[in-house]
């Protein structure tokens, strides 16, 4: 019955996309989490593991191109500085790899992400080409990935393994957990920061029930920096969100500020097994981070010492560099390009 709600779902996302740009993006936004949904619920999607990745850029393209010719002047808007000035960044990046301490693994590793850093950088942009767009996609996928995240919830492949929540596709081959992390991020920093909708009631309810939902599928799926960077975002924004216009309402939004922590840690200690907190231990937390600052001190300091790419003194003085650093690059990697392509099925990298 899951199996065939989850497909269901996936049809209906797939036509409103097909008639909609907004939902176009929202899809497209929703891709990873779905696709693990897909995978473990039925065998043409593991048959066909880039399957859902191929369709939902070729959705995009024709939501685009509906755009083009329905309203060609819409998309004038969007060739604005925030997207040139990413365009920059990720080509920089890339020239980034000529001193990585590993010019042989890297650029091998980063092709692979080069459709989705198209998808998502340069096209998915285009499908919310004003504010008021962006404002109903956000708010769409409020609600339709609140629906998802309740799909993956009741999936029977869900499941613990080593302390995080994941799904198991088949066999030993289980999902990759940063997936389900992110759409929970996502829907915590949704929650706490979408304020208005058509039908005030409706939105609420869609707020409480995506943080709650969303909040514990971040914990329980051990993606501590999902979780974290949501959180803090989440507290840093909220006096943006809305504008303060007196004095009390500016001390209700700090002492809500000042309750989340306490409420979360209440969540974790309450809903979560001994091995999943054991990923939030302080030991833990702090040998992950310090792994992370030593691989970005190590391109820190190697970038003035690297002559030009591929050198061989480079190489050879380096030939200690593994796959795993050649991945800490600078790359400022999406969702998607942070793991195999093969994004549905269990990434052997140290990210996970």
């Amino acid at each position: 019955m899951v199996a065939i709600l989850t497909i269901a779902y996936f049809m209906l996302l797939a036509l409103g996309a097909l008639l909609s740009s907004t939902w176009a993006a929202t899809l497209v936004a929703l891709m990873f989490a779905l696709e693990q949904g897909l995978q473990a619920s039925s065998g043409f999607f593991i048959s066909n593991v880039q399957f859902v990745n191929v369709f939902v850029g070729a959705v995009t393209g024709v939501a685009i191109g509906t755009m083009l010719l329905r309203r060609p002047d819409e998309l004038r808007n969007t060739l604005l500085f925030p997207l040139i000035g990413t365009l920059v960044l990720y080509m920089w990046s890339a020239v980034s790899l000529a001193w990585s301490p590993s010019t042989l693994h890297g650029p091998p590793y980063v092709r692979g992400g080069i459709p989705y850093i198209i998808l998502f950088v340069v096209l998915a942009p285009l499908l919310v080409p004003n504010v008021d767009r962006l404002g109903s996609m956000l708010r769409m996928m409020l609600y339709l990935g609140t629906v998802l995240v309740a799909l993956l919830v009741v999936n029977p492949n869900l499941t613990f393994y080593s302390g995080r929540l994941g799904l198991q596709i088949e066999g030993s081959v289980r999902s990759n957990p940063l997936a389900i992390g992110e759409l929970g991020g996502c829907l915590i920093l949704l929650a706490t920061l979408l304020r208005e909708g058509p039908k005030q009631w409706l939105m609420n309810a869609a707020r409480a029930t995506a943080f709650l939902i969303g909040g514990l599928l971040a914990l329980q799926s051990g993606s501590r920096g999902q979780l974290i960077f949501s959180v803090g975002l989440a507290l840093i924004l909220l006096p943006l969100s809305k504008r303060i216009k007196n004095v009390f309402q500016f001390i209700a939004t700090l002492v809500l500020v000042v309750l989340v922590v306490p409420l979360l840690l209440w969540v974790a200690q309450t809903f979560l097994y001994a091995d999943v907190l054991g990923r939030w231990d302080t030991e833990q937390l702090s040998g992950g981070f310090t792994v992370r600052l030593m691989n970005d001190l190590d391109l820190l300091g190697s970038g003035p010492g690297t002559p030009w790419p591929g050198s061989r003194d480079w190489d050879s003085t380096h030939s200690r560099s593994s796959p795993r650093r050649a991945r800490r690059s600078t790359i400022p990697t999406t969702s998607s390009s942070r793991c195999s392509p093969r994004r549905g099925f269990r990434c052997s990298c140290s990210c996970c």
